[in-house]
């Protein structure tokens, strides 16, 4: 069983209104954290798994790991009225982020911040559990003195030294808070996903980027609408929301909905008809689904699937009024995911 839902969007809707509307077509209330990111492949081939090409593309692709709570939260500004047109009105164009936090001279601030001078050319542990790094420390301290490699407190493990520019990108995690592999939510759908994505590195991203990169370097320039904006480079993500839940929903696309049409889940009329309303309202159609809503604090999908048995009275013999109440208790409802 699958709960999904397909939907016509115009090509620049950018992450962060993408955010917007999961949340309207699953039914939850944007009261948890959420994240876009890469499949582990890809990850692992833009990044080249190497720490000096990941903090290049911080700014690019990546957010910074450094970025601020006014930054994450800056379109969070619900006050009152219906909540299902705020929503709405979040991910209808034209599209542009305020978020300054994902300007590229602001995240590379934040990369300059993080390697401090020539903090890269030094020695590190690096720390592994069988093949996978888990925590990365300088060699010497700041007064040059060796340390001792770090403690992992789980399992067996063995220690590598290497320079920090060689260091595999995840071994890199342990020093934040926030992950490192979020990507920028200001990124347009079509320079992040397409069907057929070429298979680049971050070293070529960064050489396509260069001419326009020194631009905005020279001449200070962070704003909004003059930011740099890769080629399409993937063709799967995943979005992940209220990560004690544990939700995670996979992005895919599709050029011409031909799979759906053939499947007899849509006509080619209703098809043409969701294409021409994308671009009349300037916002989303959704135009086949599958599946319940969904809701917050449920206790992610095992405890969504232990509620619909509480509510059902075919299961529990429960009556239509004390399934009612059960509902009300929980503050679901059935909403039309159609948007």
């Amino acid at each position: 069983e699958h709960i999904t839902r397909d939907v016509v969007v115009p090509s620049d809707i950018p992450l962060y209104a993408i955010h917007y509307l999961i949340q309207r077509l699953f039914g939850w209330q944007n009261s948890h954290l959420h994240k876009f990111e890469l499949p582990e492949d890809k990850l692992m081939s833009i990044t080249e798994n190497k720490v000096d090409i990941w903090s290049q593309l911080v700014g690019i692709i990546f957010r910074s790991p450094l970025m601020r709570d006014e930054d994450i939260f800056w379109a969070d500004d619900y006050e009152r009225g219906s909540f299902k047109n705020w929503m709405t009105k979040k991910y209808t164009g034209p599209y542009l982020s305020q978020c300054h936090g994902e300007g590229f001279i602001a995240c590379q601030g934040d990369m300059e911040e993080v390697f401090e001078e020539q903090l890269e050319k030094r020695e590190y542990y690096v720390v592994y559990q069988g093949d996978r790094p888990v925590s990365i420390a300088p060699v010497l301290d700041r007064n040059g003195k060796k340390r001792n490699p770090p403690k992992w407190p789980f399992g067996e493990t063995h220690t590598e030294i290497m320079p920090l520019s060689e260091a595999p990108v995840h071994a890199f995690q342990s020093m934040f808070e926030r992950g490192c592999f979020e990507l920028l939510e200001r990124l347009p759908l079509d320079s992040v996903m397409t069907t057929e994505p070429e298979d680049m590195t971050g070293g070529d991203m960064i050489g396509d980027l260069a001419k326009y990169i020194m631009y905005i370097l020279e001449n200070e320039i962070d704003a909004p609408d003059v930011q740099p904006y890769p080629m399409a480079f993937t063709d799967t993500l995943y979005y992940s929301y209220d990560y004690g839940d544990g939700w995670e929903i996979k992005i895919t696309v599709m050029d011409d909905c031909k799979d759906l049409v053939e499947q007899g889940r849509i006509t080619q009329e209703q098809l043409d008809k969701a294409q021409i309303k994308c671009r009349e309202l300037y916002r989303p159609v959704t135009i086949a689904v599958d599946g319940e809503m969904l809701m917050d604090d449920v206790g992610g999908v095992g405890g969504f699937v232990e509620f619909l048995k509480t509510i059902n009275p075919d299961l529990t013999g429960m009556s239509a009024e004390e399934k009612e109440e059960a509902k009300a208790e929980q503050s679901w409802k059935k909403l039309n995911p159609m948007i």
